[in-house]
């Protein structure tokens, strides 16, 4: 009866294409000639009926089992002869319909010569996104005819047009100084404003001149204990005076400085120190029975102690622009830290460029909140005292504080401020209402839109810096307007170079997702101690003519976008940004491992509150269930307090994909599980009522244990305060964050 049916029928076939083995396109168009012929043999089958069998879950956002189509149209031309009828003939583009068939299609006629039409939904893509999609299929297939042997992997897809544009991109060249050291900046900066304030720390001050003959007599004593050029000094002090005296006193003795932050387990810091292979620690006397690891030297400063002679002569024959400045150890996934090493001609190039963009002159003043252990640290302690500007360091308490933090924003004279998307965060959480004459500047981990949105309007600039450690501190940066979608990173700063390539290492156009690489005068010059992955991240440049230029694989996963910018979407890998601070996640389960008794172990980053990330750790292990405070000091003997997971969750076994890779997105949050358990202990009176009812609405959680530590919750300084404000708020109480850690 179909038969005598007028009408056009057709039946879409399902095809799968097989590339996992990397074939050539020689091989690879026999197999889907193969892969077609038999799909034929089945045509009849409708494909509704394929769909039912698989039990494909259907929806009407996208279309099922396949999103593209493709349409050979190879039936017979012919000239119809029809007796009183006029025959005009039609392009194909006139007669499609108005809504897409699916979410992308191309159509081809066998009987029209070098031309191809796609179709596509415009809720999806652009046109300007489709054109370029149809000029890299035509270059992909000129290089498949060209060379049918090479790999598809391989085949040619960007147009020497997308070379050249992202080439022009990639012009970042400008000169750097004949003497591209900081301690040289830094005096050249000094003659030239000897009187000017250069740092403030709780109502002290230091000038530039005075700051300048601090440095030179520590300078001289760390000579006098053999320090000089290639040779790394451990910083053990804390946030003071004597922190800035010790940095610049190093470097001008030709040194490089480990920062060893005080905060951070002593078997961690005697690691570092260990693989640095520092012989000299400077620390500050209330340190000086406490540190993490015994050196043959050790050079005690003090900013009010008397100066000699000395003080006024500066050390001759320091270090030159291919010495290391800095080693900063960041997590390694192997369960110890690794340390980055920072040339100094790295460092100058970086000073530079955020002297000039986002800008610093003599006129500002920068407050500085960062780690000494945090790579940013360089734009706050550095970067102003090359330029003239002033320096307000804030002690610990104050930055982990967010009204403390809030009055001293408000009451000081400052011009810019960095600090992550948390602390901003925490800053408005407590009623910051902005600076106007400030430059705010967020970097460290992701900027939010809807956080962006806030602070625009509260200073004169939002800026958006991205880096990772090992390009020395920021690679991109973008300036952030008022409007719609993701925050970008931006362009590339100063003698530095982005490509974005696949995993067979090809570039990739604009709009296509791939692991971006970062090359140029940023370039860390490896791993300290670690040749074995210096090599694997650090690669050669087989994008460059000089034979020497490298690339560092970030694990960021981002495209280039149209206008020249770079837009980050996120890893390749399970390295996470969490407040700021880089974290291998296969660090923490490393050190977890080692707890007697685990079989696996999994550390996942959970968000179950907007904006509230944490650290669980999952795990299985052999005998009874471990107390979880056991755990946590088991992990705090080598973990600083920010890598150690705010939950832990022992399973009878991982949930697992298809493909038998444990499944992260099934894993259970921990109050579930600890509901499940029937390990909560309810509020016994009004006031534990009140508390648990607040501390349930910070944390997300539908219970709390009236026994649970605020920390170990995964508690925070951001958190905290918006705790002790809304106790500020609702009972007239003010309590400093000190409170909630002297009693968490």
């Amino acid at each position: 009866a179909q038969e005598r049916v007028v009408g056009f029928f057709i039946n879409m076939l399902p095809l799968q294409a097989d590339l996992s083995d990397d074939p050539d396109f020689s091989t690879f168009l026999v197999r889907m000639r193969g892969i077609v012929l038999e799909a034929m043999e089945n045509a009849d089958a409708p494909l509704d009926r394929i769909l039912e069998s698989l039990r494909m879950q259907r929806s009407t956002s996208y279309t099922p089992f396949a999103q593209a189509m493709y349409f050979f149209q190879s039936y017979p031309e012919h000239a119809p002869q029809m007796s009183g009828l006029r025959i005009d003939r039609a392009h194909w583009s006139e007669l499609r319909p108005p809504v897409a068939q699916g979410d992308l299609s191309l159509f081809v006629n066998q009987h029209v010569n070098g031309e191809l039409m796609f179709e596509y939904s415009t809720d999806l893509y652009e046109t300007a996104t489709i054109q370029r999609m149809a000029g890299h299929f035509l270059e992909l297939l000129a290089a498949a005819v060209e060379s049918p042997q090479t790999a598809v992997s391989r085949l040619r897809l960007m147009t020497q047009q997308d070379i050249e544009q992202q080439a022009r991109w990639n012009d970042t060249r400008r000169d750097l100084p004949a003497e591209a050291t900081i301690a040289a900046l830094i005096a050249a900066q000094t003659a030239r404003t000897p009187e000017a304030v250069a740092v403030m720390f709780r109502g002290r001050e230091l000038t530039y001149r005075a700051l300048e003959r601090r440095a030179n007599a520590v300078a001289h004593v760390l000579c006098a204990q053999g320090v000089g050029p290639g040779m790394l000094v451990g910083l053990y002090v804390e946030r003071s005076l004597e922190m800035v005296i010790g940095l610049l006193g190093i470097l001008k003795a030709g040194g490089a400085y480990v920062p060893l932050d005080p905060a951070y387990p002593v078997d961690r810091l005697a690691y570092m120190v260990e693989m640095s292979d520092a012989t000299v620690i400077v620390t500050q006397q209330v340190l000086r029975d406490a540190l993490p690891s015994a050196v043959p030297s050790v050079v005690v400063i003090d900013a009010d102690a008397p100066l000699d002679a000395a003080a006024d002569a500066p050390v001759t024959g320091g270090c030159g622009a291919d010495d290391p400045a800095y080693v900063i150890f960041t997590s390694g996934s192997t369960g110890k830290p690794k340390g980055v090493e920072i040339r100094q001609r790295s460092a100058v190039n970086l000073i530079r460029s955020i002297a000039r963009e986002p800008g610093m002159t003599a006129a500002d003043t920068i407050c500085a909140i960062s780690t000494l252990s945090f790579d940013i640290a360089l734009t706050e302690l550095v970067v102003p005292l090359t330029v003239g500007a002033r320096i307000l360091l804030v002690d610990r308490d104050t930055v982990r504080d967010g009204m403390a933090l809030r009055r001293l924003v408000d009451a000081a004279p400052l011009t810019i401020m960095q600090a992550t998307p948390a602390t901003w965060r925490m800053l408005l959480d407590v009623g910051w209402a902005g600076k106007r004459d400030m430059r705010i500047i967020s970097t460290g981990e992701a900027l939010p839109r809807e956080l962006a949105d806030r602070l625009l309007p509260l200073g004169r600039e939002l800026w958006n810096l991205y880096g990772p450690t090992e390009t020395t501190v920021y690679s991109a940066l973008c300036r952030v307007e008022p409007g719609e979608g993701a925050i970008i990173v931006g362009r590339p700063v100063d003698n530095t170079r982005i490509h974005i390539v696949d995993r067979h290492m090809q570039r990739l156009p604009v709009g296509v997702p791939g692991e971006l690489l970062i090359g140029g005068d940023g370039l860390a010059a490896g791993y300290r101690g670690r040749p074995d992955l210096t090599a694997e991240k650090f690669i050669s440049d087989p994008f460059s003519d000089d034979p020497a230029a490298r690339l560092y694989r970030t694990g960021d996963l981002a495209f280039w976008r149209p206008d020249g910018t770079v837009q980050v979407v996120g890893r390749i890998d399970h390295q996470i940004k969490l407040r700021g601070f880089r974290i291998e996640l296969g660090e923490i389960e490393t050190v977890l491992a080692q707890y007697p008794g685990m079989t696996q172990v999994v550390v996942h980053c959970r968000e179950d509150a907007a904006g509230d990330q944490r650290l669980v750790a999952y795990f299985t292990r052999e005998g009874a269930q471990p107390v979880e405070t056991d755990l946590r000091e088991h992990l705090k003997h080598a973990l600083p307090d920010y890598m150690v997971p705010s939950a832990f969750v022992g399973l009878d076994a991982f949930p697992l994909t298809p493909n038998g890779k444990v499944d992260r997105r099934a894993l259970p949050a921990p109050e579930a599980a600890a509901a499940a358990a029937g390990d909560i202990l309810a509020p016994r009176t009004p006031e534990e009522t009140e508390l648990v009812a607040l501390w349930s609405d910070l944390f997300g959680r539908t219970e709390v244990d009236v026994r649970a530590n605020f920390f170990d919750l995964g508690g925070h300084s951001v958190l905290g305060t918006q705790m002790l404000s809304r106790i500020k708020r609702d009972y007239g109480i003010e309590l400093s964050l000190r409170v909630l850690f002297e009693a968490p």
